[in-house]
Parts: C-alpha cells; structure tokens; sequence
C-alpha cells in the first residue's frame, strides 16, 4: 500500500508517493506553481486559487491512475495566508498569500489593540485590513489557507476544519486556550463567527473519489518536521530562501523571539525563523553577477561553487568578517538591517565575505537556539535540511561547529511533502503512534557530516 503527500508551495507544489510499510519513496514529481496574478494594488501578493486547485487535482489523479493501492492522501503547504469561502464551501477570492502586505500602520494597530504580534501576511492581518478597507467579499462565511481549502474541494466538505498547526500561523492564536483569542479579535471589532473550526487531532476530513481517505491539512513546518525526525531529541536545521530551527516540546514554552507552534495532539515544536537564510548568500552572488556583467565577463563555471571555494580558503583564516545577516529584518521588526564589521586590510577580500555570511546565516539561528530551554537543548542531534545545507558543506561545518553537534541528512529532500503522507497515515489510523511513524523514518538518511 502507498500513501500520497502534496505540499503546495508558493512557486512550486510537489507530490510524493511513499511505501506505507518501509517509508520507501515511491514518486516525486515537481510542477510549477503558474497561479500568481498580478495585482492593481501594489501591497497585494494574490494567486488563483482554482489554479492552485487544477495543478493539484492533475498531480493527483496522474498518481491514482499510476498507482492502484493508494491508501489515503495527506496535505500541506504555505501557511499564513488565506481564501475566503462561501457557505457552499466554495472559494469567493483569489489566495491573499503569506507575503501579502498591509499598511504597516495597521500592523501596528492591531497588534496594539489585541496584545499579540502580528506580521504582514498574517491571515488575521490580512482580514484586519480588508475588514477595515471594506473589501471583505459580501457572500463571504469563512476563511481558510489554501492547504485547507483543497482538502475541502477534494472531499466536497462546505465547513472549514482546520488543524491547529494551520490555525496558529494565521494569528491571535493562543496554545493554552488551544484556538484563537476570540475575546480580543472582537475588541478589534472583526467578526468572530468568521475563524474557522479547529481541531488538535490528526483526522480524515473525507474522501476524495468516494473512497480515498483525504487528512486534515498539516502545517508546512509541523510537516517537514515530522518528515525529517526520527526521534525526539533531534532538532531540525532548515535552510533554504529563508531558514528556522525547530525542535520538539511537550509544554508551552515562551521566549522573546522564539515562536511556541502546535505540533501533534498536545505537543509544541519551539521555531526561531529568519527571513533571510540562503537568500542572503544570493545577495553575494547577485553582488558579483552584477560586477561579472559591468566588466563584460562571462563566468564559465558555477559563481556558486567559486564562492564556495573561497569561503573554504578564507573559513581556515584566523581574522574574520563579521556578517549581519539580518538584510530583510526580522519577523519581529522589519526596520532591522544587516552589517558588516571587522574590516581590515587582512579581512577586505571577496573570499572572506563570503565566509563572513555563511557564518552569519549560522548566527542568526544560533541567536534563537539559545532561547530554547536547557532541557530542550540537552544530548540533541542535528538533521539538516534544505538547499542551504544540502548544496553548501562549508555552512554544514560552520553549524555543526557552532552549535557543537553532528548532523543527518535525510535521502529525500520533500520533507514537507513526505510529512504530509506520513501524517495521512496517522490520521487514517493505519499507523496509531508517532513511534512507529519514526521507526519508518529511521532508514531515510542518506549522510552524517561533522
């Protein structure tokens, strides 16, 4: 038997087909995500949401017409943003994404009124500021991510039920009441009748076809987590365009820059997240593809492996750059920007920039590790994942240097994807422990670098 997992991302959405017995995978296939639209408001970062739902309906019956022992199907994919449904479950708005922006002024006041932190591309920012604006579509009942409302298109549900790994990433979510803050969303005058249904549980929302059983939507962090641990004293090193670390907990833990996430049941992953994780490497490249042009020179070769090799030579130096990574901000304040410091006559060399933000990538995470609790950080093991780390084996060194740990690739690197199926099977009870959805992950690492 197979389970398939569909992570819809913001460029791309994925789908794999994994054994549910071995945790062997299957298929991969990748497809772009073609649905952006181009929006007359210049704050708005939309996509088609039929669109999305097309590309996922035809990676899928493209699986189930390969594969005739499909077992159930799991979910995920960006978080944060939203669609607004009607009261036959239908979408009445394109995908307001994660990167959609509001006035900041209307950040701001929000978060002043409720008490919590809310960011651009939040799904209750996003509605804050439509409810505001007047823009809230007038046959509009709910809203959802666009995860959830493919689940609901796939299984013909007209009711959201959405995960509380998904409902945390919109806002005003609080773990120890287990939902949204109800109390304050009113006080910011929206409409509390609007949030949607949440559940802790790992459940079948219906089938698709009649007879597949399609899981409730998984968040894309919760996912990739579950799809990369195989035990519970490991914490997670992902480093793409942006990077996080995460690691598990069993209580609520608070912290200054550190978010608490629901994961399974009641447990928590503990995330600090940086916006600019292998996007800040790109920014050197960018810089020497834009000198590499002015002086009419053609790179014959990968810059992206020239620059590594310059980072190996300058990394074994003993004066140093000193990067600030920090160049689109932070989650928390977006006015923070990034520096470069320790310039000497020894250190001014292309070769010790970019070492000096391979480093400050690693810092930037680091930064938030230390926030985790001692007990949190006790006798862990690195499993990295991500591009970053996947293409780059000096940044693996520079971490597993600086944080003092060894580190495990996984073999596949749709993490999220992966988790998805993995948690379909949790859902659809063929699999009842999170112990035996380890045991399954255990064979699928490919590398141990130090």
């Amino acid at each position: 038997m197979k389970a398939i997992g569909l992570d819809i991302g913001t460029t791309t959405i994925c789908g794999v087909v994994i054994d549910v017995e071995e945790g062997d995978l299957v298929d991969v296939h990748t497809v772009p995500n073609d649905s952006a639209i181009e929006s007359v408001c210049r704050l708005e970062k939309i996509q088609d949401t039929e669109r999305i739902l097309e590309i996922c309906q035809e990676l899928l019956m493209g699986y189930l017409e390969k594969y005739k022992d499909i077992l159930c199907i799991g979910i995920t994919g960006q978080m944060h943003g939203i669609v607004y449904i009607d009261d036959n479950g239908k979408a009445v708005s394109p995908l307001y994404t994660w990167q959609n922006q509001s006035e900041e002024c209307l950040v701001e006041e929000l978060s002043n009124v409720t008490g919590y932190h809310m960011a651009e591309g939040f799904g209750l920012t996003t509605y804050y500021n439509h409810m505001k604006a007047e823009k809230v579509p007038k046959t509009a009942v709910s809203f959802c991510t666009i995860p959830d409302y493919v689940v609901m298109a796939l299984t013909g549900r007209k009711q959201v039920l959405m995960h509380q790994s998904m409902a945390a990433s919109l806002g005003i979510y609080n773990p120890r009441l287990g939902g949204f803050d109800k109390k304050v969303i009113e006080k910011a005058g929206m409409d509390s009748d609007m949030l949607p249904e949440i559940t802790e549980k790992e459940i079948i929302c219906g089938e698709m076809g009649g007879n597949i059983p399609v899981a409730v939507a998984f968040g894309d962090n919760q996912a990739s987590f579950l799809g990369a641990i195989d035990s519970g004293s490991e914490i997670l090193l992902n480093i793409g365009t942006g990077s996080q670390i995460s690691a598990y907990s069993d209580e609520i833990v608070e912290g200054e820059n550190i978010e608490c996430r629901p994961y399974l049941g009641h447990s928590f992953l503990l995330v600090g997240s940086a916006l600019s994780g292998g996007y800040a490497y790109s920014l050197v490249k960018r810089f020497f593809d834009e000198l590499l042009s002015m002086l009419d020179i053609k790179c014959g070769e990968s810059l992206y492996d020239i620059m590594n090799c310059m980072a190996e030579k300058a990394y074994r130096e003993e004066t140093q750059l000193i990067v600030d990574t920090r160049f689109n901000g932070t989650r928390k304040n977006r006015r923070v920007s990034g520096s470069i410091t320790g310039i000497t006559s020894e250190t001014f060399h292309p070769g010790n920039l970019v070492a000096g933000v391979l480093q400050g990538i690693c810092e930037e995470l680091y930064g938030y590790y230390k926030e985790f609790p001692d007990k949190v950080k006790k006798n862990r093991t690195f499993v990295g994942s991500g591009n970053g780390l996947r293409k780059n084996h000096l940044l693996c060194k520079i971490c597993c240097e600086r944080f003092g740990m060894d580190m495990k690739i996984p073999k596949h690197s749709e993490e999220a994807a992966y988790g998805a199926a993995l948690f379909s099977l949790l859902s659809c009870g063929k699999y009842k422990k999170l112990e035996e959805i380890q045991r399954l992950i255990k064979t699928q690492f490919e590398s141990k670098r130090k």
